[in-house]
């Protein structure tokens, strides 16, 4: 099988460097290690008395929570968008038949105004023959 080509990123957080070897791309890796490194740092300016391992474990329970809501969120708008849809395909459906009867009366009307214009030549030629 074809496997994929790993990369090693050095990488800093929490005032320790690591190498990350990974199939992503360096820039993607080294982002989420300052990601993480930016919540590890919050989290150790707020309480100073958090040991190295509980402010690790702070930061894993507090991405994991932000995961788990932007999961939720992202339910909730496919959820909208599914609705949306739907909604779309039934304002597509209104407009195919307002289109269907809009032509219909047209036709009438164009229909109506030949009929009127036959109609008003009778009239004109009744009145011409009326009035010998």
């Amino acid at each position: 099988m074809f496997e994929e080509k790993r990369t090693k990123t050095q990488v800093r957080i929490g005032r320790v460097d690591y190498v990350i070897s990974s199939t992503a791309d360096e820039a993607y890796v080294k982002n989420v290690a300052e990601y993480v490194d930016n919540k590890l740092n919050e989290l150790t300016r707020s309480d100073r008395r958090l040991s190295n391992v509980m402010a690790a474990i702070l930061t894993a329970v507090n991405t994991a929570d932000e995961l788990f809501r932007s999961r939720e969120d992202g339910e909730t708008l496919r959820g909208q968008l599914l609705q949306y849809a739907d909604e779309a395909g039934a304002l597509k459906a209104l407009t195919q038949k307002l289109q269907a009867e809009n032509k219909r009366l047209t036709d009438e009307n164009n229909a109506l105004k030949g009929q009127n214009a036959r109609l008003e030549g009778e009239l004109k030629q009744y009145r011409r023959n009326g009035r010998r």
